[in-house]
């Protein structure tokens, strides 16, 4: 079963949770409280960077969102979100990412 690792107000963790429950994958919910727990030698196993969404999948640990929302379109591809035309993929790409960095 999938493990996710998030925080509620969490923007980050909003659109994972969302597709977790959009694709109906079981998965076990995880809250951290980010007064420390994500500074926890346990959580810093999983994730050095200390932040959160994180999935893990078996023994696969996938951390910053854009990254997990790509692992789950891609190892679970039903329901497909992302357009398989490229340049229609491209253009939401630039999208996302214009207004991530």
């Amino acid at each position: 079963m999938l493990k996710f690792y998030y925080k509620t107000l969490s923007l980050y963790s909003r659109p994972v949770w969302i597709a977790l429950l959009e694709k109906k994958l079981p998965f076990e919910l995880i809250e951290l409280n980010l007064n420390g727990d994500q500074l926890q030698p346990e959580f810093l196993a999983i994730n050095p960077f200390g932040r959160v969404p994180v999935l893990v999948d078996n023994d696969f640990v996938i951390f910053e969102s854009l990254s997990i929302l790509d692992y789950l379109e891609l190892q679970y591809p039903s329901p497909c979100f992302l357009p398989t035309d490229i340049k229609t993929l491209t253009v939401v790409r630039m999208i996302v990412n214009a207004h991530t960095t």
